[in-house]
């Protein structure tokens, strides 16, 4: 939602209303439900008629919807980058409450990429077998989502690392038939051996 611009603190001689127009370009980043990352491009124009100070308020105001609507897409990146001009505006205006809420979205968002950030990594790790080390990976991003109180992501992680698991199991249960052959196949070997010298004690 855009909130009314402030009026001007400007002297009565700049009181005086001008037209301003801009046009704010956007670019989103978004991820479907199948997996499939889309963009999308876009502009925005603005036609504002007031004041500097109103006007610069409303270009503010642009650029936090904007890295807002990249927040709810998870587009994060993007986000981050509108905010960071929307806080330049706000500081730059004297909205100190305004700048500080946008930098709470932006630490939320960075949370979020780290998150997402080692949730990928696992998943490198997990297709070249490296499993342990995916795990690791996984647990991270568990930690961070959990914190978040992001339920969906939390349930999605924990079944990567249930993953994990059940090829570390399949692995330790592999090697475990192997050391027991290898066993086998000493326990054999002596008994074979034993078996020979004794032959050639009676012999002798």
């Amino acid at each position: 939602m855009i909130r009314r611009p402030p009026r001007s603190t400007l002297s009565s001689s700049s009181a005086a209303s001008d037209v301003y127009k801009r046009q704010i370009l956007f670019t989103l980043t978004y991820e479907d439900k199948y997996g499939g990352v889309h963009e999308k491009t876009g502009s925005i124009e603005v036609k504002i008629k007031g004041t500097a100070v109103q006007e610069a308020f409303l270009q503010a105001e642009q650029l936090r919807e904007l890295g807002e609507n990249a927040y709810a897409v998870s587009d994060y990146t993007t986000a981050i980058s509108y905010l960071e001009r929307a806080i330049e505006l706000y500081e730059r205006l004297g909205y100190v409450e305004l700048a500080e809420e946008s930098r709470s979205r932006i630490q939320l968002a960075k949370t979020y990429l780290q998150a997402r950030n080692y949730y990928v990594q696992g998943n490198k790790e997990f297709e070249e077998k490296n499993y342990r080390e995916a795990k690791k990976f996984y647990e991270l991003s568990l930690d961070i989502y959990a914190q978040l109180g992001n339920s969906k992501k939390v349930a999605e992680v924990r079944t990567k690392v249930q993953s994990c698991e059940d090829e570390l199991y399949k692995f330790e249960i592999m090697q475990g038939a192997l050391y027991g052959a290898l066993g086998l196949c000493a326990a054999y070997g002596t008994w074979t051996k034993r078996k020979g010298i004794v032959k050639r004690l009676k012999r002798e």
